[in-house]
Parts: structure tokens; sequence; C-alpha cells
């Protein structure tokens, strides 16, 4: 047989045309006219939906995520600076203040502290997840909930946006803060409508606000509170291991979060920061991918900037690619003349806005730098991947390194050792990035040019580097008894005798003049020259041994 249970009749009224029914309603609802949905309803007595200016708190409210992180160092100016903002004798008019910066920043985390520390001025403070409109609608929906619950069961979900929005406009006293807001869009409308409380936002996007917004931006850590957070999360504060902390912080770019999901995996694996730091240079893409036990998957260093990169790639997919080639330099002043020719400058242009705007690169007049954990991600996870009909991104960095350097040649002296200076480090940068194959490359000469350049401004470690690398390429290309091989291999010679390395440096000038005695003869000019060199270190290094 079948159920024959009465069914208890329950009742929704509203005013107006509409009511919806939600949650553990299963039955029906009559709206406004008075229609049945179903057989089963709920009745609001009369007067149980409030008009929102009519609806007073009467203790503080709050929905915070979390507590605020135990360990908060580096920020104690830009939180007071937070609290003088706002603060004063405005008397409860909106203030929105946006805390910008890259990914992993901070910023959540000072908006977290600054709403916390205040607990006792705000009587309701409500933390909305901003990234998109629908989740705003859907934050101030929960608010008109959590102040007055009959409007979810009477009002859709927009009607009870509005409700709290109307709320908002007739209470002060509150904080609302907007947590990663994507779009200005998006909350211009509250900046415009709210008159009466504080609005807080944080965000990544560098972009114009409404007149009256104020702005902080966030940098990195200095180096001395970045040691002390790595330390300090990860329960290890031996001064024996004090130099493995400090450059982990300077590994990881004393960016937060880094440092933060550093210190987790110190404390939660009961290694030392050595250790780790040997981890780190070994494995970075898995340290970098590597999140808190218990904590939140999404916020580690690699997925958060997967995110933004996916972001940016919707709008302008040549800005990422762009952002590939600028992961093969040096993070800091790269030169914006060496990114394009007049045909390329506005596609270029337009990337590097979009890529500023989103903090993943700072831009100046002259230069553009990329923070070096944003390159290590995109590389650990792009190196893979094609720019521009199937040139690959070190192949187009390696070829607007190149042009730059040629072109340096046509300055005077005096400017041609200063662009030079500037050009360097970004060749240091390539030889990481760019492989070594058996074919026939262009623009290598760059690394025998730049070993030159060094060796003649004393810099004689970078100039082994550059003089190692082009040798290497031309062994692959070219062969062992090739002149451009030879000659390579004789200017690592010089390189290491200038470093002092005067055994080694003698083996290389004996391999050279072997095999230019043996393909040139014994009185070619260039064969008396390597002999003239081998004689040369040789003295050096009798001198060397005679005064041990």
């Amino acid at each position: 047989m079948g159920d024959t249970t009465p069914q208890r009749r329950t009742e929704i009224e509203a005013s107006g045309d509409r009511a919806v029914a939600a949650k553990e309603i299963h039955g029906v609802v009559t709206t406004g006219d008075h229609s049945p949905v179903d057989n089963r309803t709920i009745r609001l007595e009369p007067g149980t939906l409030r008009a929102s200016a009519e609806v007073e708190l009467t203790a503080g409210l709050t929905n915070l995520p979390d507590g605020p992180a135990a360990v908060f160092v580096g920020r104690e100016s830009a939180l007071m600076r937070l609290g003088r903002e706002l603060s004063g004798d405005r008397a409860w008019v909106v203030i929105g203040q946006v805390i910008h910066g890259l990914g992993g920043i901070g910023k959540t985390e000072l908006a977290r502290q600054y709403a916390t520390a205040n607990r006792d001025r705000y009587r309701l403070r409500w933390w909305i997840t901003a990234e998109s409109a629908e989740q705003i609608q859907t934050g101030l929906t929960a608010l008109a909930e959590r102040l007055h619950p009959p409007t979810v069961l009477a009002m859709t979900g927009e009607q009870a946006a509005d409700w709290a929005r109307g709320w908002l406009q007739a209470h002060g006293g509150w904080l609302l803060v907007l947590d990663n807001v994507e779009e200005p869009a998006h909350v211009r409308d509250l900046l415009g409508q709210l008159h009466t409380g504080h609005i807080l936002i944080t965000t990544r996007r560098l972009v114009r606000w409404p007149t009256g917004v104020q702005r902080i931006r966030l940098e990195v850590l200095d180096k001395r509170a970045a040691a002390e957070l790595v330390a300090k999360v990860g329960e290890w504060d031996r001064p024996e291991e004090r130099p493995a902390v400090e450059a982990i912080a300077a590994e990881l770019g004393y960016l937060p979060l880094a440092l933060e999901q550093a210190g987790a995996y110190i404390r939660e694996s009961q290694i030392s920061p050595g250790e780790y730091l040997s981890l780190l240079t070994a494995h970075p893409a898995h340290m970098y991918a590597a999140s808190p036990e218990g904590g939140d998957a999404e916020r580690t260093i690699a997925r958060l900037w997967r995110v933004h990169l996916e972001a940016t790639g919707k709008r302008n997919p040549y800005a990422v690619q762009l952002l590939r080639v600028l992961a093969c330099y040096a993070p800091d002043d790269i030169p914006r003349d060496i990114l394009d020719d007049d045909s390329d400058r506005p596609l270029v242009l337009d990337a590097l806005r979009l890529l500023h705007s989103y903090s993943l690169i700072t831009l100046t007049e002259d230069t553009v730098s990329v923070h070096r954990l944003i390159q290590a991600v995109v590389v650990a996870e792009d190196e893979t991947r094609t720019v521009l009909e199937g040139g690959s991104a070190p192949d187009l960095a390696l070829a607007w390194l190149a042009g730059a350097w040629v072109a340096s040649a046509e300055l005077s002296p005096s400017e041609r050792r200063m662009r030079r200076r500037v050009l360097s480090p970004h060749v240091e940068s390539l030889i990481h990035h760019h492989p070594i194959s058996a074919e026939l490359q262009g623009n290598i000469q760059i690394f025998h040019e730049a070993a030159a350049y060094e060796r003649d401004e004393g810099n004689y470690h970078r100039a082994y580097t550059f003089a190692s690398h082009a040798l290497t390429i031309y062994r692959a290309v070219l062969g062992e008894e090739h002149p451009n091989t030879l000659t390579s291999r004789n200017n690592l010679a010089s390189a290491l005798r200038d470093l002092r390395q005067l055994a080694e440096a003698a083996a290389e000038y004996r391999a050279v003049l072997e095999v230019q005695r043996r393909v040139l003869g014994e009185e070619h000019p260039s064969t008396l020259i390597i002999r003239n060199d081998l004689a040369g270190v040789l003295e050096q290094l009798m001198k060397a041994q005679a005064s041990e």
C-alpha cells in the first residue's frame, strides 16, 4: 500500500507578485496572486519580511574566512597606513581602499589582519570573494540571509542582493571586504551607491579606479622580514641555518606566499632549511606546487599563477607568449626597445599593458621587469610550448637580444659599452634556456662577442660562462676542428688564465695548439699565436709554483 500519512500543508506568503521557496521546502509555494505550486506551503506571518532600513543589528556580525595568519611580518607599515586611510572624521562615508599587487604578495592576508584587528570598530564585517559579478551577488545574497533570514525564502538571489545593498545604504558602522576583484566594473555600482561604511578591495589588477579610491601597492618583503617569515613558519631558529634561510628567501624572491609554503614544508617534513634549499634547487617545479598539509591546494605559487596566466591568455594569447619570452631574460631591467620593431609595436604594447595590469610584470618608460618566481613557473610549465610561427620562446628571445647587440656596434664606444652592460645579464640568463642542438643556429655569435666584452670589462667569471657556452655550441654545430671552435676554445683558455686557473688554461692551449699544428701547420700565424699564449701561461704557472 502507498503511504497514507497525512501531509502537512504549509504556505509562504509575501507581498508583491512573486515568492520563491528555497532550502528544505519541498511542496507548494503560494505566490502573491495565490496560485498554487504544490501541495505543501510555509506561511510567513504578516510583517515577517521587513524592509532593509528596519532591520537592526543587535550584536556584531561577521563571516571572515579563517583567522589571521599567526606569523605576520614585514607589513606593519602597510597595516598602519590602511588604518589611517579608514579613519578620521569622515564619519562612515564610504572609503574605497584598494590593495593591489602580484599574486602571492599578501593582499588577502593584509585585509584579513585589518578586519580582525578592528573587530570592535565595526558592527558588521562581511567578506566576499569577488572574482566575478556572480560571486559578488552571491556574497550579498548571503549577507541578506544572515541579516534577515526571511529574505532567502521570499526573494530571488538578485532581489536579496538588492535588499543587502539597501541595508548597507541605510546603516553605518560596517566593513565590506571584496577580495580578489577581477574587474573594476564589477564593483563600480557598489562604490557609487554606498555612502555609510568602508569598502576594502584587494586585486592584482593595476587599473584605473573611481576618483577618491585610495590605493596601496604591496611590494615583496625586505630581506630581514622574508627570512624571519621562513624561520618562524618553519619553526627553525638555529643560528647555523640562518644563511640557508636567507638563501631560501632570496631564491623565492621574497614573496610571502612562496615563503610561507617553504616554511610549512620545512616544518611538516622536519628537514633543515639547508635540505629544503637543495630540494628547491633540484626540483623547483615540484616545490612551487607543494601545498601545506591541510591547506588549500589552490593557494600555491604554481597553481595561483597558472590561473593568472589562463585569465590573461583568454584576453590576449600573445601576452602569455610574450611573457614566455621575457622569462628567458634576467628578471630586472629588460630593455623595452629589444621587444619589437615598428611593425610589431602595437601588438607588443597591448600585451605589455595587459601583463602590467595583472601585476605579472613591472613597467617603466624604458624597462620591463618580471618577478623571478613568475619566470620560474612559466619556464617550468611552458618550456615546450612554441611562440609565433613555430619558433620557441628561447629562439625568439635570442633573436631579439642578438639584434640589439649587433645594433649597438653602431654606437659610439662609450654608448656601446653602456648598452652592452645593460644587455649582458640577459645574455647570461638566456644561456640557461637556450637549447644546444646539432643544427646550425643563427645569432649564436652573441655568446662569443659577449665573452670578449666581459673580459675587456674585467668580469672574468661571466666571460668564462659565455666562452664555455659558445664553445659548447660550436662543438655541437661545427665540430672540434672548425676555426670558430678553435677560436672559441682559445677564448675559454684566456678566460681561465684571467681567473688564475693556470693549469686548466695550459691544458686548453695545448689542445688547441695540437689541432692547429695538424690542420694549419707549424708556421701558420694562428699556430704561432697559440704557442706564444701557451708559453706565457706556462711561465705564470712556474712562478706561481715557485712562490708556494
